[in-house]
């Protein structure tokens, strides 16, 4: 953590978290289509989300669009 920003810190570090959980979830939902698009959704969301906390941006913009269109293939 740094000194300049530790609620940064732990919310990245709580988005890593999730995006753990949401890989979890997937497996979980692999015959529910509906429910795995809505975790597609999540994990895209979130995926986003630290590349707009400048985390690794590049490949968490490609990882989130990788999992919105995947979704789109369910729907």
């Amino acid at each position: 953590m740094t000194q300049e920003s530790p609620c940064l810190d732990f919310y990245a570090e709580a988005l890593e978290i999730a995006i753990w959980g949401y890989g979890v979830v997937l497996a979980l939902r692999a015959d529910n289509p509906p429910k795995r698009a809505q975790t597609l959704t999540n994990l895209g969301n979130a995926r986003q989300t630290q590349a707009q906390m400048g985390i690794n941006p590049a490949a968490n913009l490609e990882s989130a669009i990788a999992h919105y269109d995947t979704k789109l293939n369910l729907v």
